[in-house]
C-alpha cells in the first residue's frame, strides 16, 4: 500500500452495524421471532390443509374420470354387441327369406315340372288319339 500511497486507516464498526445485536435488541428479536413463529405455524397448518383438500379433490376427479372412461367403454361395448347380434339376426332372416324362396322356387318348379308332364301326356294321349282314328278310317 506505501508503493501508491494509499493509507488503509482502520475504523471501528459499531455492533449494530455488524449486525449483530445487545442485550435488549437481541431479546427483542427473539420475542419477536417468537411472535412470528406460531404465525409461521399457523400458516404452514394452513397450507398444509389446502393442500390435503386439492389432492383430495384431484384424487376424487381422477377417480370420476376413471369411472366416466369404465362406463363409456361399457356401453360401446354393449352397443357393440348389440350390433353384431342385430347383425346375426338379419343374416338369420336373409338365410332363412332365400330358403322360404328356394322352397317356393322348388314347388314352383315342381309345379311347372308336373304342368309339363300333365301337357305332354296329354299331347301323348291326343296323338294316340290321332293315331287311332287314322287307323280307323
Amino acid at each position: 500500500m506505501r508503493r501508491n500511497r494509499a493509507w488503509a486507516e482502520h475504523e471501528r464498526a459499531e455492533a449494530a452495524e455488524l449486525g449483530r445485536f445487545d442485550a435488549q435488541r437481541r431479546e427483542e428479536a427473539e420475542r419477536r421471532a417468537r411472535e412470528r413463529q406460531t404465525e409461521w405455524n399457523e400458516r404452514r397448518h394452513r397450507e398444509d390443509q389446502v393442500r390435503r383438500e386439492l389432492e383430495e379433490r384431484e384424487r376424487r376427479q381422477r377417480d370420476e374420470a376413471k369411472r366416466l372412461a369404465d362406463d363409456q367403454r361399457r356401453v360401446a361395448d354393449e352397443q357393440r354387441k348389440q350390433e353384431e347380434q342385430r347383425k346375426r339376426l338379419a343374416d338369420e332372416q336373409r338365410r332363412f327369406e332365400e330358403q322360404q324362396q328356394r322352397a317356393k322356387s322348388d314347388a314352383d318348379r315342381r309345379r311347372i315340372e308336373d304342368e309339363q308332364r300333365k301337357l305332354a301326356e296329354q299331347q301323348k294321349k291326343l296323338e294316340d288319339s290321332s293315331i287311332a282314328s287314322k287307323k280307323s278310317s
